[in-house]
């Protein structure tokens, strides 16, 4: 007699190992129909966990994880009243089993219902923006290859790109293209079975489903389309190596957000939709991201339209979510309801607000969070530990930095490195294989800081993740000092972690921070020719220095407080000279209480700059001289080319122009040793500021050319801003007046970003205006620059103090006392934007 038993509209057929639902076979993987029938057996009764290991897989070591998938696949299929979970304990029948052994013998077994999967590529498909290209390029690929995978993060968009390739190669293939959606699959091994079933195949045993498969195929030319694989990758690849060699002319197509690693494999990886590269209307218009994100809203309020008014707001909502399609489709639903500005508003909550999912797209699909969450399903505990840390970095991270972040006593180095090769492998880490870096996906990170919160784990991380940073800027502070690595170079390697260092000293600086990390952290990121300056950050530097200023007390040790208020001395200086002086010799005076010579030459050194700057010649002559005895010849080229540095620009103020030129010649000579390109451009304005002085303006222009012109064409973000401005003051005293204009506005930027002002370009550019018969306009640019000049105390270099005299007695000689008054006050009203709008009037400003 076989053993049946009925439940509803099911049936489950202990001897024949097979589940009817409607008298028609239900697929369902041997571990499942084991752990059903052991539940059955006992209705009503606990079954404990081990019981059901035991019984389920017999004489295996196995995780409890395995026993929820196998009941949560039961529970999709059944209901979820069929079982119920008795916490800690086990599980136990609920629905009443009849049974149904007579009746069972003579029921015939019923045929295989058709495939519910989809099997044919729709014949209307959505409309997919913004990858013509991806497209037109993956067809190629599939045409030459049988085997390419479509990999990328959540939520980018592979289902879509795989149904618009498979539309579009209908007629490339003569047995036609089959889709299979394997998100709803939990079991393995109903894998080849649901293969089968969209073929057409009625296969009721899963064991023999490939090979009848295979065997279907074996003559035919078709596209199989395996969607949505990362979680089936094992029996995938089974599949796949089954049909590249029983059915050679079959193709397929996988997505995926990790690799299959089959050896035949050919990936496409798939990236964000384009972002403009202009917030203007037109350019917008022309990026996927914004096109894909107006036709959504177009869809719910017909009249939208990206527009001067609101394009700033959509480029940034966009830009935001990192250009992911889905979390560009929710948050475009929202708008009709918040508009794009509370939109925007509100990203900083977004896992709330991308809620607006389309009801039939597949559930993991109709939030973003829950896209995420499938995501993180799908990695090891230890691998979903790594995620969660490494969320804490901010704008990317290097192998090094993550390794020392995320190991601790349970995952050494070297298991990070594995972590983190699987997070990238599953797309939730992308990899820059030019700059050996890697990043998440701003979405993606801060579902990871959800993770680490979860956890209770975000405030220990945030202390690792600012000690890291520490180390970073204290290993830049150590080789700018006394490495030989072009300072150039040094820079740009610690500029990629300048969100790292924000971030750090916004924790450090924090109510739950560390006050010891905080200015550790400035102090080596501000003192001693310092990353803050070279990077063009002093105004930002100067900032952190006086939150912090207040706050230093006895705990802080004394090497790290000296070395913090040298920081502050040479940031301060962007404000106040006076401060700047203060805070110098406030660590001179701890520099020798621990009796660091090198430390305390800097603190003169930094002295120097803020007395002379101010014309304070007595003291600056003072601190001239302790800075000269307590330099060594033998220390490094960089130190002894800062202070070659300042002591011209001391000589030059001090109206020794011959003593000046000798210390830039100094500076030039050591700079060419160190290989130092931004220092040498440096050294040469300096040299051919003292030929336009004396008259030699061609000469000059002449000198600072060509590396003028090697410094605008690399345009990095720490380039130095005054020199380029020496080259267009320079330019202008030559008679090149164009020229100059051009040289001018590319000096303008990178001195907002260092000073917080572009005040030191614009009081030359005034004399330009003057030039060129724009009197009045000349007048309210000079008035404004000479006005933040007075409010740091900064007097006018030697050059600038001759120019503003011939610009006085223009000025005097074409308006009156009257005007000029009026003229004057309109200039010191002036915003720093307007001053530059004034100046440049087509120059889109901002810092």
């Amino acid at each position: 007699m076989t053993t049946s038993y009925r439940f509803g509209s099911f049936e489950l057929q202990a001897d024949q190992r097979r589940l009817l639902m409607d008298g028609r076979p239900v697929a369902l993987g041997p571990r499942a129909f084991d752990l059903l029938l052991a539940l059955v057996e006992r209705p009503g009764q606990l079954v404990t966990k081990d019981e059901l290991l035991d019984r389920v897989w017999p004489g295996l070591v196995v995780e409890a994880n395995n026993l929820q998938v196998q009941i949560s696949t039961l529970r999709k299929l059944l209901g979820p009243q069929a079982i119920a979970t008795i916490p800690g304990r086990g599980y136990r029948w609920v629905l009443a089993a009849e049974d149904a052994s007579a009746q069972s013998e003579s029921t015939p077994p019923a045929p295989m219902a058709g495939s519910a999967a989809q099997s044919d590529v729709p014949v209307e498909l959505p409309a997919l923006y913004g990858r013509a290209e991806d497209v037109a390029a993956l067809c190629e690929l599939i045409r030459q290859h049988a085997l390419v995978t479509v990999v990328g993060p959540a939520g980018i968009g592979k289902t879509r790109l795989a149904q618009a390739v498979a539309h579009e190669l209908r007629d490339d293939f003569a047995d036609g293209v089959r889709l299979v959606d394997l998100a709803p699959l939990a079991d393995p091994d109903l894998l080849a079975a649901t293969v089968a079933r969209a073929l057409g195949l009625a296969v009721g045993d899963p064991q023999t489903a490939l090979n009848l498969s295979v065997q279907a195929l074996a003559s035919q030319r078709l596209l199989l389309v395996l969607d949505n694989c990362e979680h089936l990758l094992n029996a995938v690849d089974r599949v796949v190596a089954a049909l590249r060699q029983g059915a050679p002319r079959v193709h397929v197509l996988a997505t995926s957000q990790e690799l299959l690693r089959h050896p035949d494999e050919h990936v496409w990886r798939l990236g964000p939709l384009a972002l403009p590269a202009e917030a203007t209307p037109e350019r917008a218009r022309e990026a996927g991201a914004i096109e894909l994100f107006a036709a959504r809203v177009q869809a719910l309020d017909a009249r939208f339209l990206v527009s001067d008014g609101n394009v700033a707001a959509v480029v940034d909502i966009c830009r935001r979510l990192d250009g992911i399609p889905l979390a560009i489709e929710f948050a475009a639903a929202r708008v009709p309801l918040l508009g794009v500005e509370g939109v925007r508003d509100r990203l900083d909550e977004r896992f709330r607000l991308l809620t607006a999912g389309s009801r039939s797209a597949p559930r993991r699909h109709q939030t973003l969070h829950a896209a995420l969450a499938w995501s993180y399903t799908l990695l090891s505990a230890q691998e979903q530990r790594t995620f969660d840390g490494l969320g804490v970095f901010v704008g990317g991270f290097s192998l090094a930095a993550a390794q020392e972040l995320a190991s601790d006593a349970e995952i050494d180095a070297w298991a990070v490195l594995d972590h983190l090769g699987a997070l990238v492998d599953k797309s939730l880490v992308i990899a820059d294989g030019t700059s050996a870096r890697y990043r998440m996906l701003e979405t993606t990170r801060a579902f990871a800081l959800e993770r680490l919160a979860a956890r209770a784990a975000t405030r220990a991380m945030l202390r690792r993740h600012a000690q890291v940073v520490l180390s970073l800027v204290e290993r830049y502070y150590r080789d700018l000092l006394g490495g030989d690595v072009p300072k150039y170079e040094q820079v740009k390697r610690l500029a990629a972690d300048l969100d790292n260092l924000r971030a750090a000293i916004g924790w450090a600086s924090g109510p739950d921070g560390d006050l010891r990390t905080a200015v550790a952290l400035v102090g080596a990121a501000g003192a001693g020719r310092s990353f803050l300056t070279s990077a063009a950050l002093g105004w930002e530097g100067w900032q952190w220095c006086k939150a912090l200023k207040p706050r230093l007390d006895a705990t802080i040790p004394t090497a790290d407080a000296a070395r913090f208020w040298t920081a502050c001395a040479e940031q301060g200086i962007v404000e106040s000279f006076a401060t700047s002086a203060e805070d110098a010799q406030r660590a001179i005076a701890l520099y020798r209480d621990t009796q660091d010579r090198r430390g305390e030459f800097l603190a003169w050194d930094q002295l120097l700059a803020s007395t002379f700057s101010a014309h304070r010649f007595d003291e600056a002559s003072r601190a001239h001289a302790e800075a000269s005895r307590l330099l060594d010849p033998t220390w490094p080229p960089r130190l002894r080319a800062g202070y070659e540095n300042i002591a011209g620009l001391y000589f030059d103020h001090a109206g020794q122009p011959q003593e000046a030129r000798k210390h830039y010649v100094a500076y030039l000579d050591l700079s060419r040793q160190m290989r130092s390109d931004l220092d040498e451009l440096t050294a040469l304005c300096l040299l051919a500021e003292l030929d336009v002085a004396c008259g030699q303006s061609d000469r000059a222009v002449e000198m600072l050319r060509e590396p003028v012109a090697r410094a605008r064409a690399s345009t990095p973000r720490y380039d130095n801003g005054l020199a380029v401005r020496n080259y267009a003051t320079a330019l202008m005293e030559s008679g090149q007046l164009e020229a100059a204009e051009s040289a001018f506005r590319d000096a303008v930027p990178p001195c907002r970003r260092a000073f917080g002002s572009a005040a030191f370009v614009l009081l030359d550019a005034a004399w330009l205006l003057a030039r060129r018969g724009r009197i009045d306009d000349a007048a309210r640019v000079s008035a404004y620059a000479e006005g933040v000049h007075a409010a740091v105390g900064r007097k006018l270099r030697p050059l600038a103090q001759r120019n503003q005299e011939w610009l006085r007695a223009q000025l005097c000689a074409q308006r009156s006392v009257e005007a000029l008054a009026d003229l004057s006050n309109e200039g010191r009203a002036l915003t720093d934007d307007q001053a530059c709008r004034l100046a440049f009037p087509p120059l889109a400003t901002g810092a």
